[in-house]
């Protein structure tokens, strides 16, 4: 792996932790989701919508998810 590669992943993971610390308190309104979303998406597009970027933005949505229905249930 070059290390141009190698800083390619760095950024990524960087800013997925900044998408999931930006979300992560989980809001019951739509605006909190579509705004998660676009920036997830454009975070995906950002990064080539590699299959491994994809898959990593969609955990961090997925957990995020897990997060709000957790606080939820304990109301």
């Amino acid at each position: 792996m070059t290390e141009k590669r190698l800083k390619l992943y760095y950024q990524f993971v960087c800013d997925v932790w900044k998408l999931f610390f930006k979300y992560r308190n989980p809001r019951d309104n739509d605006s909190y989701w579509e705004l998660l979303m676009d920036e997830a998406e454009k975070l995906t597009l950002k990064y080539g919508n590699t299959e491994f970027v994809r898959k990593i933005t969609l955990q961090v949505v997925l957990e995020l998810e897990k997060i709000y229905f957790e606080k939820k249930d304990k109301q």
